[in-house]
């Protein structure tokens, strides 16, 4: 009864056919799950959305996302940073420090979906899509200046 179930609920999605159903089964399980900070990402990009078609706030989502960040932690906009331009800038991150996560540009991509109809035969299917990865940023009071001994040899390599 359990695939009956899957069955149902994937025609209520508009899945249409048998070779769908296959190769939505396919997609959910070779899916990893979400991270709870990606979750959080998310909820907070629909509220930067809703502030800016209220017209509350003016400006991107990652923008609404830095201000954010910037207000919980206490610093300026312009104080964030990736982990690679501090250490450019000589600091490293203070073990056990949480990242602020935006969201990155936008990538296209496409990939070869090989599935198997329940006839035994082997499709491939070819998809492109745009995935939204993120960036983590840090604020000054996530960094500490590194030690010379370090400084040395990240200079060496």
């Amino acid at each position: 009864t359990g695939g009956g179930f899957l069955f149902s609920l994937f025609f209520s999605f508009g899945v249409d056919d048998e070779r769908n159903l296959f190769h939505c089964l396919l997609v959910m399980k070779n899916k990893k799950p979400m991270s709870q900070a990606k979750a959080n990402l998310i909820e907070l990009s629909k509220v930067a959305k809703q502030s800016m078609e209220t017209g509350m706030f003016e400006g991107s989502v990652n923008e609404f996302l830095v201000d954010h960040h910037a207000a919980n932690k206490g610093c300026t906009v312009e104080e964030f940073k990736t982990a690679s331009q501090w250490r450019e800038l000589g600091m490293k991150i203070i073990k056990g420090t949480k990242s602020s996560m935006v969201w990155a540009r936008p990538r296209k991509s496409e990939k070869t979906v090989e599935t198997e109809a329940p006839d035994g035969t082997v499709e491939s299917i070819e998809e492109k899509f745009r995935f939204w990865p993120t960036c983590n940023l840090f604020a000054p009071c996530d960094v500490e200046e590194m030690s010379e001994a370090m400084k040395a040899h990240l200079a060496a390599r």
